[in-house]
């Protein structure tokens, strides 16, 4: 959680609060230079998440301090201290990525980000409206303390027909994600027809925050030095939520584990980077099961509000899905993929504010993860694993 803040009269700009990031450069009458901090990452990144108080009523004009901070759409805003987030229109924005915004007389705290924001407020809020439905373990304790927890719904793993392990936020900035986990476990919960196939046959483990400091802290989690938490899966971890997870999925894949997902947000806007898509594994067999998985995806998206295409998933070996783009040490999906008794091993990408032109909200993207669950019942129903085949 940033504590980087300056005061120009009454008006304060600080990212001091869970999620929060941004390092203010000046604050010069109504105009405010800001970009994110990158603190421990090696590279330079995009996400940043401030407020701003004791602004009603004044124009602000925004000033990124450098290029590719922001998506291919205006900014996201909330004036209820983050509980509801809009974003704002795109004719806020001039030709060099600063945007003019006047502060609602109603919003003492007025915060913006670069997309829509999922912190530990909005975990808790959707696990308190599902009270009792699912059983929340702890997955470990991070090196700072805190327990990352690890949730259980559905059917007992021992007794279940079917097995899920699903993951998010390796990388801690990328909160699209956990919209479609939401989305994912809400369906599993439905009376309809794809609900109960899940209850019946499902059993389904979700690790919503892998990276459960940095996601408090509003770090970024890409390239993180000394490591970045998606390649620690080479033997030797230095995150003790690394070793626990394998320990997880080994113990799953042990009794076939049908499916393992890593739900990430890709670069900011551009190319490969505003649809949709599966990374492909280098394993044949692995890209022909995503393949068959993302036929049933694209049937079920068909009905939703954000378009899914296969042709948009990147195999293996194509564009910048290529080995040199993995060095520092191995992903989970790519570990994943190798533990006998996995059926299907998938990272999934995001985007953090258009799929191929639509808009993505927290309402639409919990819909695609409701398409999710769908489709993987027609993948599972169609192609159960077999724990004695290598994945």
């Amino acid at each position: 959680m940033a504590t980087d803040s300056l005061r120009f009269s009454i008006m304060q700009v600080d990212a001091s609060f869970p999620g929060g990031n941004v390092q203010i450069h000046v604050i010069e009458g109504d105009h405010i230079r800001f970009g994110p901090d990158n603190r421990d990452t090696l590279t330079g990144w995009f996400y940043w998440c401030f407020r701003v108080r004791g602004a009603m009523g004044r124009t602000l004009h925004f000033h990124p301090c450098r290029k590719n901070l922001m998506t291919s759409l205006a900014p996201a805003v909330s004036i209820d201290q983050g509980r509801s987030w809009t974003w704002l229109d795109r004719s806020c924005v001039q030709s060099d990525d600063s945007f003019i915004v006047t502060i609602p007389q109603n919003a003492d705290d007025w915060r913006v980000c670069m997309t829509i924001p999922y912190t530990q407020q909005e975990l808790n809020a959707f696990a308190e409206r599902h009270a009792g439905r699912w059983q929340t373990d702890t997955l470990c304790r991070t090196d700072k303390g805190s327990d990352v927890a690890l949730w259980r719904i559905g059917q007992d793993i021992q007794q279940a027909r079917h097995r899920v392990f699903v993951a998010a936020r390796h990388h801690c900035c990328e909160s699209m994600a956990n919209y479609v986990i939401e989305g994912l476990i809400e369906a599993a919960l439905q009376s309809d027809e794809t609900g109960l196939w899940w209850q019946k046959h499902v059993s389904l483990t979700v690790v919503p925050f892998v990276d459960w400091d940095g996601v408090w802290a509003g770090d970024q989690g890409k390239n993180r030095h000394p490591r970045d938490h998606n390649r620690d899966y080479d033997g030797q971890p230095i995150y003790p939520q690394t070793p626990a997870i394998m320990q997880e999925v080994r113990r799953q894949a042990s009794l076939g584990l049908d499916a393992v997902l890593d739900i990430h947000c890709p670069w900011i806007h551009g190319l490969d980077n505003e649809e949709i898509y599966m990374v492909g594994q280098e394993s044949p067999e692995n890209w022909q099961r995503q393949e068959q998985l993302a036929e049933h995806l694209a049937v079920a998206a068909a009905k939703g509000p954000l378009p899914y295409n296969p042709l948009d998933n990147i195999a293996f070996g194509q564009r910048w899905n290529k080995p040199n783009n993995f060095t520092g040490g191995r992903s989970f999906a790519s570990w994943a993929c190798s533990q006998q008794g996995v059926g299907l091993s998938s990272s999934f990408e995001i985007p953090y504010a258009l799929a191929r032109k639509q808009i993505m909200t927290a309402d639409n993207v919990r819909k695609f993860g409701g398409q999710l669950a769908r489709a993987l019942k027609q993948y599972m129903a169609s192609s159960p694993v077999d724990s004695s085949i290598p994945g």
